[in-house]
């Protein structure tokens, strides 16, 4: 009797713990939104598309709101509010899974795609699309550009592997529409006048023709498009990055190159100190390479202090999508004496 006894407690013990975790629910996802259990909270939030729309979406069965319709906005805030703390970074691989098999919906549906664009973009985890396999690949890709009007992302398109890039163009030739054609013809006029972007007047190819070169500003992000003149009309030659890094050096201005074809990149450190960078790249009419980056920087505070100038090689494809990855940076301090060049100060 006394080992049936033991055997019935180590099983209500069990039980007692099975049962005392939280269930996932629409309920619970609700209580640690209000209370701001963040851990919960993460915990409870849909991990799919189809238990994403059964909260916040549209019930196109019944043809009436899911029952945290109204609120969707402030939850998915809060969500990617959260995956945003270090504490919670793994959470967002579940932005793909949300993604997958998903299609355009207003409201909560739609802003999660937004949210999710502009994630991916803003904090460069394009590595969330391109470690998928293609299958996964594509339906999340499909989900995040599907609308009413479809348009491609160049600058998104650019950060993606090859691999990627070909499964988005596919999904536009076949089940998004080719939408290629219209950006080009209109996609100037859109940055024009927009305070996130500046543009620059510069003859690029070299063919006494102003280009126009359009950057994000500073603290904007980090887009960088070329239109080259055609006389007739401005063609969208490259969609690449002007180098601006989060809590980093900002573009500052572009100019013309003074030795050929192509532009300069200027860059600065613009909240303490003197650190300048100097992207130089060229054009030959068919490739944009980026030959080489001038640091300057400064060795000190002190009165014998000096100017380091580093011209780092650097011979990069501006349209590789891992052109970040290869970027060589500003040789480490004890290095500088040995390859870099000196300048006094104005002091």
């Amino acid at each position: 009797m006394s080992k049936l006894l033991f055997i019935l407690c180590v099983l209500s013990t069990i039980g007692c713990k099975v049962t005392s975790q939280t269930q996932v629910s629409i309920e619970n996802l609700k209580e640690s939104y209000l209370t701001k259990d963040e851990s919960e909270y993460m915990r409870q939030f849909p991990k799919s598309m189809v238990s994403f729309k059964s909260y916040f979406g549209w019930d196109e069965e019944l043809d009436k709101p899911q029952e945290l319709y109204e609120e969707s906005y402030q939850y998915i805030d809060y969500w990617f509010e959260l995956i945003d703390d270090k504490r919670f970074a793994d959470q967002e691989l579940y932005i793909t899974d949300i993604c997958e098999n998903g299609k355009w919906q207003a409201d909560g549906v739609n802003y999660f795609q937004d949210k999710a664009l502009s994630y991916i973009k803003e904090k460069n985890k394009y590595y969330l699309i391109n470690d998928l396999d293609d299958s996964r690949a594509k339906s999340v890709l499909f989900f995040l550009f599907d609308s009413p009007h479809p348009s491609m992302d160049m600058t998104f398109k650019m950060h993606l592997d090859s691999r990627k890039q070909e499964i988005l163009e596919t999904l536009f030739l076949e089940e998004l529409g080719d939408h290629d054609r219209e950006l080009v013809e209109v996609a100037l006029a859109d940055y024009e006048g927009n305070s996130s972007y500046f543009i620059k007047e510069i003859d690029v190819n070299n063919d006494n023709l102003l280009d126009k070169v359009v950057s994000s500003a500073a603290y904007q992000g980090d887009e960088l498009l070329v239109f080259l003149n055609t006389n007739r009309s401005f063609k969208l030659e490259l969609v690449s990055t002007n180098f601006s890094e989060d809590g980093g050096c900002q573009i500052v201005d572009i100019r013309q190159s003074t030795t050929g074809n192509g532009m300069v990149l200027i860059l600065s450190f613009m909240d303490r100190g003197l650190l300048e960078e100097y992207y130089h790249i060229t054009f030959d009419g068919k490739n944009w390479e980026l030959t080489n980056t001038i640091f300057r920087t400064q060795s000190s505070n002190q009165v014998d202090a000096v100017i380091y100038v580093c011209d780092v090689k650097q011979e990069l494809n501006m349209k590789d999508p891992d052109l970040l990855d290869k970027l060589r940076y500003i040789p480490d301090e004890g290095q500088r004496e040995k390859v870099c060049s000196t300048e006094k100060t104005n002091d």
